[in-house]
């Protein structure tokens, strides 16, 4: 991808069960910069330091339903589908029922 010296937006963990070595991903990014691929790439780059650098188990992302988008994302990057969270997300317009994704090590998944 081409460079961009801006801060365009984030990615990280925002949350994490130990007992289960699972965590939680979250992201934003300025609609300036919607559609060209910047979410795709950190996120998948994101996958790979954390499963095979940090040992995760297990990722886990939401998104909010009226954010498509976003959906196409994880799933670009391997997350699957799992449902509905009841009241699972919050964003500048309230609380809504979140998607719920999630993606198993594979190097793991026998353990």
């Amino acid at each position: 991808m081409k460079e961009i010296r801006a801060v365009v937006g984030s990615l990280g963990v925002v949350g994490r069960d130990e007992a289960a070595e699972c965590l939680r991903l979250g992201y934003c990014l300025g609609r300036a910069f919607w559609y060209r691929g910047l979410v795709a790439e950190a996120l998948a780059e994101a996958v790979r330091f954390l499963f095979e650098e940090v040992g995760a188990r297990r990722l886990e992302a939401i998104h909010d339903p009226g954010n498509p988008n976003s959906g196409r994302v994880l799933r670009k990057c391997g997350f699957v589908y799992e449902g509905v969270i009841r009241r699972g997300g919050r964003n500048n317009q309230g609380v809504y029922d979140a998607l719920g994704y999630g993606l198993a090590n594979p190097r793991l998944t026998s353990q």
